[in-house]
């Protein structure tokens, strides 16, 4: 026994889903924001529009983690300084306030 299961799109639409998008952009003149965005930075990145290229974009998101990553080990550095300063052989102990 053979059975056939179609989509319901088959049934509605012969286009490729692909083709019926590009058809109903067309038609509306209205573009999801991805889609939006994309032509905005592909102007961008060809001249025709003010604005960082992709090439800026991804340069500053590599500075900005970089720095908060030197941020992070600068900070662990400076806890760690004062217990290394203790465990150097030849330094005094240091008194604990209190005793």
């Amino acid at each position: 026994m053979n059975i056939y299961v179609t989509r319901p799109y088959d049934t509605f639409h012969p286009d490729p889903p692909h083709i019926h998008t590009n058809l109903y952009l067309i038609k509306t003149k209205s573009h999801p924001p991805q889609i939006r965005n994309r032509v905005n930075q592909a102007d961008i990145d060809d001249g025709r529009r003010d604005g960082l290229t992709t090439a800026e974009r991804d340069e500053l998101r590599h500075l900005r983690q970089e720095c908060r990553i030197l941020g992070e080990e600068k900070e662990i550095e400076a806890r760690a300084a004062p217990w290394f300063a203790e465990q150097s052989p030849g330094s005094t102990p240091r008194r604990r306030s209190g005793s």
